[in-house]
């Protein structure tokens, strides 16, 4: 190559590739030699389709044609290459046993071999689109195919995955798939959707990850299948009306769960939780016979949560055995639809903590202590509890009509907030064999309406402190001693002393202050009077 008006010698410049084309500037020539200028380099898009020639071998540049149907030679597809198998001149099969490195793949309808991905371990790239939808046979083997484009699989008549990894790591890219094309391992990299191909949701039988930084969208179910695991990095977004279903799985990072008002998760069978934050709806079940969820981390829910024993002659088994904490910040509901509930409790503590009301019911079971600490809402008991311990910090507690049974102490230790146990069909039991402790201040009272106690311990303290106590009947025979409290009427069982004595001050002592007045009623155990 000459520049004549230039005289510039380009005879050490590389022959260029058919696949590219560039544009470049030529400099005059230098004594040392030529001196070029790169503007910018293009790649040229081309097409490979496979014609498979010689043999089945995705290597060999003479099963390749630049066109639909024709002759072998173009050459073993590269990374700006699109690549299609149509079968308009052959449908046989083509083994990739090598990395491969593409601009898109499309396997259409027509072709009716297979394209097998091999037994080795390689790393394959397709920089754009998947497209799945022969007749014949996909087969990933064990490889790595990382897909920066949409995949679509969802028309391919067989799809086998192996042991195989799928990273997608395209952005706002999406998956259409179905049941039946079952994916070992998914690696969502990006923000990826997964949109509604079938009725069906997609089966993942190895480990789904969501990388930090990602959000996969679930526009279709999602389930995990037994011996799965699904560690949440990113966030997972479950659309209305769409299920994330764990079976035999273990959710080993939670990560950020979002939805559009009724996705949901599913745990089915046995499954344990590692331990994180639900930002959606839990429903765990037993509709496929006997199993057991296992918490094995401090878990945060903070939308419902329901724990059903739905098949009959079943056991469905709640199991913290460890010292895992549970907080509950929306409604709680264990149920014995047809089988049986077994709940192995831990030694940690069950904190409710929602800012709304909230619907508590645990179905009688015995359970870890339990800590109410709401600013804003009243919990609502719809069914009986055994706890160790009960505490109620700030909120409203409403046993309505249910039977609570406190192994140790019950107490209330307010300091941000008034605190109020209540009974509003005035039909419950309270049952504490430790001792009642209402530890109310000035800035925060205790009120308690109509809960009655049918068990209280003889020895230690019972006592309350600023209580307002009205309709309850404390028919254990151990009086409660309150002081600083307010008796308003229908107790039995508490002791509110003698009513204080009334201290008088002149009004026209002008140096004696409104607070100091006060002050000194209450050394002198009275009340003020002006």
């Amino acid at each position: 190559i000459r520049d004549r008006s230039r005289n510039v010698d380009a005879s050490e410049f590389s022959v260029f590739s058919n696949e590219a084309v560039y544009i470049a500037q030529l400099q005059p020539a230098q004594p040392s030699g030529v001196s070029v200028t790169y503007l910018h380099g293009e790649q040229r898009v081309a097409d490979r389709y496979w014609v498979g020639d010689t043999d089945s071998d995705w290597n060999d540049s003479n099963n390749w044609a630049s066109t639909s149907g024709g002759a072998g030679g173009a050459g073993v597809p590269g990374a700006s290459d699109d690549v299609i198998f149509d079968g308009s001149y052959t449908t046989a099969n083509c083994t990739a046993d090598v990395a491969i490195d593409i601009a898109s793949i499309d396997v259409q309808s027509t072709y009716g071999g297979t394209l097998d991905f091999a037994d080795s371990s390689y790393s394959h790239a397709i920089g754009g689109d998947a497209t799945f939808d022969g007749s014949g046979t996909i087969d990933l083997g064990n490889s790595t195919l990382t897909i920066s484009g949409n995949l679509d699989n969802i028309d391919q008549t067989t799809f086998t995955s192996d042991t195989s990894t799928i990273v997608m790591d395209g952005a706002s890219t999406t998956i259409l798939s179905t049941r039946n094309h079952d994916l070992v391992n998914l690696t969502i990299s990006a923000d990826v959707e997964i949109l509604i191909g079938t009725t069906y949701s997609l089966d993942i039988l190895g480990v789904l990850t969501v990388d930090a930084g990602a959000t996969f969208t679930l526009g279709q179910g999602v389930d995990m299948r037994p011996g799965s695991s699904l560690v949440n990095n990113g966030i997972i977004h479950v659309n209305n009306g769409i299920i994330l279903s764990l079976y035999s799985s273990t959710f080993s990072t939670i990560g950020t769960l979002t939805n559009n008002t009724t996705g949901k998760v599913n745990l089915l069978k046995n499954n344990t939780i590692n331990g994180g934050t639900f930002g959606i709806p839990v429903y765990a079940h037993d509709y496929l016979g006997n199993g057991t969820l296992t918490i094995n981390g401090n878990i945060v829910f903070q939308d419902d949560f329901q724990f059903d024993s739905k098949k009959a002659g079943s056991n469905f088994t709640f199991n913290n055995g460890g010292n895992h904490n549970l907080t509950f910040q929306k409604d709680v509901l264990f149920t014995e639809t047809a089988g049986t509930i077994i709940y192995t409790k831990g030694t940690g503590t069950i904190t409710i903590s929602g800012t709304i009301a909230q619907d508590i019911d645990f179905n009688g079971e015995t359970v870890e202590d339990i800590v109410i600490d709401k600013s804003t809402g009243t919990v609502t008991l719809s069914g009986a509890v055994v706890t160790d311990s009960l505490a109620v910090n700030r909120g409203t507690l409403d046993i309505d009509g249910q039977a609570v049974d406190v192994t140790a102490n019950v107490t209330s230790t307010p300091t941000a907030g008034a605190v109020t146990f209540q009974d509003t069909t005035a039909t419950g039991t309270l049952s504490i064999t430790g001792n009642l402790d209402l530890n109310g201040t000035v800035a925060y009272g205790v009120t308690w309406t109509d809960v009655d106690i049918d068990v209280l311990s003889a020895g230690g303290s019972n006592e309350a402190s600023y209580a307002t106590v009205s309709n309850s009947n404390n028919s254990t025979g151990n009086t409660i001693t309150v002081t600083n409290g307010t008796d308003s009427g229908g107790n039995t069982g508490w002791d509110f002393g003698a009513a204080p004595a009334e201290v008088f001050f002149d009004h026209h002592i002008d140096e004696i202050s409104y607070g100091t007045r006060i002050q000194t009623a209450a050394k002198l155990g009275g009340v003020l009077v002006e």
